[in-house]
């Protein structure tokens, strides 16, 4: 892509939410308006049903959000209209109304952001540069996991490239705060599968690299903070259902691409880490 054609470049940042409105106005939101290169448009999907959360609260938690940004950031807060009580038909929801919005998707960068985690403020920035320099359509950037409130958090290591092996088996430490992909890309994949319940992080991968149009770069800064703090509002926690029915759907939708000894190894691991 020549230099002139990436002067129009956008970046949208994406949240799905789910009941943690205030962890979402208190940590994820203002991590992106701190941002040095602020999003060009950010999309919050609500994943709750009208019974749920009635239309005046859905108005008045986008009044809430839209006070924060001050005007500084287009905002457009929705409903989920596709899998209920999935992160996935959420962010697919997102998705749907990018593609209805803008005419040229393979101008603008999807930046994914879970509603309790947080981008340092060179985030997008590192992300967008490193797409612009490297003619890249997918960057990560590293994470730094927190198992307990204020804890500094342990950096895992930052991939150089996606190997489909290592993602099948153990995960590239790439999921939805880290994730920063073109949107073409992610309209040519199909999105998430909402069918799985968890693994759709490492099940979009999978798809990316198996094409030719992938151009995958990474940066070389952990900017990314994610909390993983045992709460009962984590929507995917070891050992819970989600968890483990999504592994059983990813390990049989993926496992026909792999040998036997790859199956055993990957299905040991999930034994041991999520008691599969």
């Amino acid at each position: 892509m020549s230099a002139s054609r990436f002067a129009g470049a956008r970046v949208v940042a994406l949240l799905a939410t789910r009941g943690r409105f205030d962890l979402l106005a208190l940590r994820a939101l203002p991590s992106i308006l701190a941002q040095s290169r602020l999003p060009d448009r950010i999309v919050v999907v609500v994943d709750q049903s009208p019974s749920e959360l009635p239309d005046d609260a859905l108005a008045e938690l986008a009044r809430r959000l839209r006070a924060l940004c001050r005007g500084r950031v287009r905002l457009t807060v929705m409903r989920n209209r596709r899998t209920p009580a999935r992160a996935s038909g959420a962010w697919n929801t997102g998705l749907d109304q990018l593609h209805r919005d803008i005419r040229q998707p393979d101008l603008v960068f999807v930046a994914v952001l879970d509603d309790d985690d947080a981008w340092e403020p060179d985030h997008l920035e590192c992300c967008f540069s490193a797409a612009l320099a490297g003619d890249l359509n997918m960057v990560a950037s590293g994470l730094i996991r927190h198992e307990t409130a204020g804890d500094p958090g342990y950096r895992h290591s930052i991939p150089s490239k996606l190997d489909a092996r290592g993602l099948f088996v153990r995960g590239q430490h790439i999921q939805g705060s880290n994730l920063f992909v073109r949107l073409d890309l992610l309209l040519l994949v199909g999105g998430f599968d909402e069918r799985l319940p968890s693994c759709t992080d490492r099940d979009l991968c999978l798809r990316l690299v198996a094409l030719e149009e992938l151009r995958f770069g990474s940066t070389d800064r952990h900017t990314v903070h994610h909390y993983a703090d045992p709460r009962p509002d984590r929507l995917s926690t070891p050992a819970s259902s989600a968890k483990l029915d999504g592994l059983t759907r990813f390990l049989r939708k993926h496992g026909l691409r792999f040998d036997a000894a790859t199956r055993n190894e990957a299905e040991a691991r999930a034994a041991e880490r999520f008691g599969w």
